[in-house]
């Protein structure tokens, strides 16, 4: 669906280190019967393990084993010499968070979206309401008003907005991240409202996708990080081939691995392939799809950073 004007309202909310304990569970509890119903045992525990954790700071890792993990990716040789660092006090553990639940497991993820539930369906009423739309992943959430709604009434939406947070999942918006942005086709211009309910030049940024009113492109950030990824791994393979030519056989095994990742992630231009290429060829063709008029250079940009690494590995060979 795409409109001649719309409004689009960018929010990010408080992490996962946030969520409310009390509310993980009850939720959870929720959606396996409602409050007349207990949890299995295997399920509580689960919970308690993830609700209960710890962690470390990585300013608290000593240097011998960030020397360590240079050399072999990965901080210890055995699990059991972790054990005894914290029981001998050489790394500080952090106490049990009495909020938030780590990321990383298998569980994080499909609990914040249990948890995201009776907010989602409130705010897909909002949206209703306006004949708009409104869309989730993770912290990460927008919603577009295809309808004629003064600057004033667009920010009474956002307050509303915070309160519906605050009440459902005792959680608020990063202020500092939520943009309310004007689209406009005529114009062909994504323009942002201020506190002050003036209006500027903007971009729309979603999921790695920029969209400002005539183009689609990818975020510079995730091109920039492909880019220097690709690199580093260039250079790797580079170093591995001229250690193989001074006869340092023991850097073979190291070296196959290094070639074999770089080739198939960085130097793949398969469209087909799950690589940065085939991921932005799948992209570029779903925007393309129903296309009203705006431009599309997602595949372009692509197909650029994976040519300049396949030049950048000539060189270091060189």
């Amino acid at each position: 669906v795409f409109f001649h004007i719309f409004w689009v309202v960018t929010l990010i909310m408080q992490s996962r280190d946030n969520l409310n304990h009390q509310l993980i569970k009850q939720r959870v509890l929720d959606l396996a019967g409602g409050y007349k119903c207990k949890l299995p045992a295997d399920w509580y525990a689960v919970l308690h393990a993830l609700t209960k954790y710890r962690d470390i700071h990585a300013d608290a890792i000593p240097d011998e084993m960030l020397s360590y993990a240079k050399k072999h990716n990965r901080y210890i040789q055995r699990v059991r010499d972790l054990d005894g660092a914290i029981k001998t006090g050489k790394i500080q553990v952090s106490k049990k968070h009495e909020i938030g639940i780590p990321q990383g497991t298998s569980m994080s993820a499909v609990l914040a979206n249990v948890y995201m539930i009776p907010f989602d369906h409130a705010m897909k009423t909002l949206a209703q309401s306006y004949g708009g739309i409104y869309r989730r992943y993770s912290d990460d959430f927008v919603l577009l008003i295809p309808k004629a709604v003064s600057r004033s009434s667009i920010r009474t939406v956002i307050r509303d907005i915070n309160v519906m947070a605050q009440r459902l999942s005792r959680l608020q918006l990063e202020k500092k991240k939520t943009k309310v942005l004007l689209y406009t086709k005529a114009k062909e211009s994504v323009v942002k409202l201020s506190e002050e309910l003036e209006l500027s030049p903007s971009v729309f940024d979603y999921l790695g996708f920029v969209f400002d009113g005539r183009c689609v492109t990818i975020r510079a950030k995730g091109l920039f990080k492909f880019s220097h990824k690709s690199r580093h791994s260039v250079r790797q393979v580079a170093f591995g081939q001229n250690q193989l030519i001074k006869g340092n056989n023991m850097i073979y095994i190291p070296y196959q691995e290094a070639y074999h990742r770089l080739t198939g992630q960085y130097l793949n231009m398969s469209e087909e392939a799950q690589t940065f290429r085939g991921y932005a060829s799948r992209a570029d063709k779903i925007y393309k799809t129903n296309n009203p008029g705006y431009g599309v250079k997602i595949d372009d940009q692509a197909r650029k950073v994976v040519k300049k690494s396949q030049l950048y590995l000539n060189e270091r060979r060189k």
